[in-house]
């Protein structure tokens, strides 16, 4: 069982087929999502070899990927998500936001943003490389944590904003 409690002490069972979803925005009103995490695999490894400013590369069908994750790698540049998953035979086609910068080479191992629901403390890990937070722009945003029950209920856990500010220790 994987519990956790908020602050109104309410308990969740974490262990039941949760679904984690985390987004943060410039604001509410805003359509420009500058992360979109979620609970699912961290992890790829690539299919074949994909061209310089490519949109495009493949992954094995049984990746575990949304539309929306973050992506990071050699040759995926910073900010880069998920657009569309396509089926292609056996493997994924994933689209990103961003150009490739680099050739993937095929067997390339590719890193994605989530959210890991465990059983022992912490309960919630979010992981969100510093490749994808390095061109975030100065200024104050907003996120929400979303927790959807296997019977359909969203609960918000936690929200609320944060500053960026510009690199101070050189």
């Amino acid at each position: 069982m994987v519990n956790w409690t908020d602050s109104a002490k309410n308990t969740y069972d974490l262990s039941g087929g949760y679904k984690a979803h985390l987004q943060v925005r410039s604001s509410e009103t805003s359509n420009t999502v500058i992360a979109d995490l979620t609970n699912y695999a961290a992890t790829a490894t690539t299919v074949g070899s994909t061209a310089l400013g490519s949109y495009t590369f493949s992954v094995a069908i049984n990746a575990n990927i949304v539309v929306g994750q973050v992506v990071v790698g050699t040759g995926i540049p910073s900010n880069s998500v998920i657009k569309t998953i396509t089926t292609s035979g056996s493997n994924y086609i994933v689209t990103l936001s961003n150009a490739t910068t680099a050739i993937i080479a095929s067997g390339s191992t590719l890193t994605f943003g989530y959210i890991a629901l465990a059983s022992s403390s912490p309960n919630i890990t979010i992981y969100y490389p510093a490749t994808s937070t390095t061109n975030i722009a100065t200024g104050t945003y907003i996120y929400d944590l979303l927790l959807t029950a296997p019977n359909g209920d969203i609960d918000r856990i936690i929200g609320g904003n944060f500053i960026v500010k510009a690199k101070v220790t050189r």
